[in-house]
């Protein structure tokens, strides 16, 4: 009782400096600081004071002695599942998260579920995303250069390291990808796209759709091949409308997409006309469909119909080659592959492929080599999914090949002894398999098989085979890693983008063409950690500034790809941006998939289950082609 009357001259205080303020939406009585009597006092005060605000205190959570401190039913980090759970017993207050989907490095995996939730729990009023900007310090590192500092960077101790890093924003107020996500899940209108329609759920509260435009854009095989832009019908807030897309110039020849997007009609003091402010996208693949010859769109609804929504066959045609086209050379040690514009190699020796060469140029600096690991992001490290699972780095870091195989023209495989072979034997065919088995440096020992088919127009198919072994860890990343000279640093891909986006933090992201470069995929997070992940990828090509380089391209499934300046192992090793090395490599990355980033929390919230990589049987296969 002795600080009742301290605490409400604090109140007081504030209650008169802020009063004005038309941003005041709700007073609290404070953060973290229990319960009791005296702040119940507090929040009785402001109700007498200011009976036109709220009033918040989520420390009642803690001490449930005044649970009338506060006019909501405020958490800090609770899942989805413990949200849902509470509200199944307590239906009296609304429910808010005053702090949600730490920021903290590579985050906001899984942000969607509290977004859904406000859509099918009317009690959930959704939350605050902790926090808005990196806290960091400027300052010179050894050298003299410009540098973001965090604790301990100033020899203080103790300290909280960069655990301050967790914004949406950087500390140079620098826009982070985490953005794109949190911008689609804020959207207050959602966009529903098939062939034959848009449909509009109109989530505003005060906002007709007629105050926007909407912009309609069809791509094939993520090139756009038409768009048009009209007055949005109008749709009252609450409220739900379609426009029909009768029209639509459907081509019959791959994978289409349509994206929707409402977009700003005129300038505003925020941002100029055509910002966009919501979207959808719907992909299909259309299969002997007739198409009319195409005409100018004069208005958002001349679209056509018939379509089947997300079935896509891949279009992976070889080029059709007369019979035997390959010469075979098999040495005593190396194997050579030779065709038209390429030469391949595969050792013996190491047990890999060693040289793809195009047109004369070397495109392969080291061997390709399996990947289990990534560098670890904050929530990895919060949660110690890096110690759960650091069997995986092991097994990306050291491995050694146990058998070497080549398929018969009877499609069985035959172990080869390449050093046994003596001489030279040359010959000609129409493609050519050798598969490489390793063993994993895990406990207990594990292995995995990398077979390498080389075709006619000199595309090489990669596959990736694990076989399960019991008692080993989920998998942080199923992948293969191509590292190539600093100098193919061009990336384009068709995928999901622009920005990277993860299996729990994509829904931002849009599936098209976009061009990068490797240095650019990598986000500057005060510790850096794993950065650049795309997915949903049919291909990405990697090349130098003439146009030479690789293409990795789906064999029947979409995969995740990146292409960076750094290994995982050095992202790892590096505690800020300056400890990285020089660029010398290109770490061009196809995966099967890797675990989700996570967001829950930063100190013990794992990955959601849906989003990691289970120690399963797994195959992935995919196109290598030098271009």
């Amino acid at each position: 009782e002795e600080w009742q009357d301290i605490i409400l001259d604090r109140a007081k205080s504030m209650l008169e400096r802020d009063k004005n303020h038309a941003a005041i939406l709700i007073w609290s009585c404070g953060n973290e600081s229990c319960g009791g009597k005296d702040l119940y006092v507090m929040s009785e005060y402001f109700r007498q004071a200011d009976p036109t605000r709220l009033v918040h205190y989520e420390n009642i959570f803690w001490d449930r002695r005044y649970n009338g401190t506060s006019d909501m039913e405020s958490q800090m980090y609770p899942t989805v599942a413990d949200i849902k759970k509470f509200l199944a017993e307590h239906r009296d207050k609304p429910f808010i998260c005053c702090e949600y989907t730490h920021a903290m490095g590579n985050s906001i995996g899984g942000m969607h579920k509290y977004t859904d939730l406000t859509d099918e729990e009317p009690l959930y009023q959704g939350g605050f995303i902790w926090d808005f900007v990196d806290q960091a310090i400027w300052h010179k590192d050894r050298y003299g250069k410009d540098a973001l500092a965090y604790g301990g960077d100033f020899g203080d101790r103790p300290n909280d390291g960069n655990f301050s890093g967790d914004g949406i924003l950087f500390a140079d107020r620098k826009l982070t990808t985490k953005m794109q996500d949190v911008k689609f899940n804020y959207q207050n209108f959602d966009l529903d796209v098939t062939a034959e329609q848009v449909t509009i759920h109109n989530k505003s509260l005060f906002t007709d759709t007629a105050s926007y435009e909407l912009h309609l854009e069809l791509m094939l095989d993520g090139k756009t091949i038409w768009e048009t832009t009209a007055d949005a019908p109008h749709i009252l807030p609450g409220e739900s409308g379609t426009v029909s897309l009768e029209d639509l110039p459907l081509t019959n020849a791959g994978e289409e997409t349509v994206t929707a997007s409402l977009c700003l009609k005129e300038d505003t003091l925020w941002a100029k006309r055509g910002f966009e402010i919501a979207f959808g996208q719907g992909t299909w693949h259309v299969d002997e469909v007739e198409v009319p010859e195409p005409q100018e769109a004069v208005c958002a609804t001349d679209f056509v119909k018939s379509a089947r929504r997300f079935h896509y066959t891949p279009n992976m045609e070889l080029e059709t080659k007369p019979e035997k086209p390959l010469h075979i050379v098999h040495g005593d040690i190396d194997l050579g592959v030779r065709g038209t514009g390429f030469e391949i190699m595969f050792s013996g020796a190491s047990g890999n492929l060693t040289s793809y060469k195009c047109n004369g140029v070397e495109l392969i600096e080291e061997a390709p080599k399996p990947s289990f690991w990534r560098a670890p992001v904050d929530n990895d490290y919060g949660s110690r999914r890096d110690f759960m699972t650091a069997q995986w780095k092991l097994a990306s870091l050291y491995r050694r090949c146990v058998k070497k195989e080549l398929l018969d023209d009877a499609g069985n495989w035959q172990e080869f002894d390449w050093f046994g072979q003596l001489g030279q034997k040359e010959y000609e065919a129409s493609s050519i398999s050798v598969r490489f088995t390793y063993e994993l440096a895990t406990q207990p020992l594990s292995s995995c098989r990398m077979t390498y088919t080389v075709v006619p127009d000199g595309s090489i198919k990669v596959e990736l085979d694990y076989d399960a072994v019991e008692g080993l860890p989920e998998i942080p990343d199923f992948a293969m890693i191509f590292t190539m000279p600093a100098d193919y640093g061009q990336v384009r891909f068709y995928g999901y983008g622009p920005l990277d986006n993860y299996a729990d933090r994509q829904r931002g992201a849009k599936l098209g063409i976009f061009e990068t470069q490797a240095k650019d995929e990598v986000e500057p997070y005060l510790l850096p950690q794993e950065t650049g992940n795309h997915c949903g990828v049919r291909w990405i090509e990697v090349t130098d500034h003439r146009g030479r380089g690789v293409r990795l391209a789906m064999d029947e499934e979409p995969f995740e790809a990146s292409a960076l300046p750094y290994s995982a192992h050095e992202l790892e090793n590096a505690r800020h941006a300056y400890d990285l090395p020089e660029v010398h490599h290109t770490f061009l990355r196809a995966s099967l998939g890797q675990c989700g980033v996570g967001g829950d929390n930063t100190w013990g919230a794992p990955v959601l289950p849906e989003y990691t990589v289970k120690n399963t049987a797994k195959h992935f296969a995919f196109y290598f082609k030098g271009i």
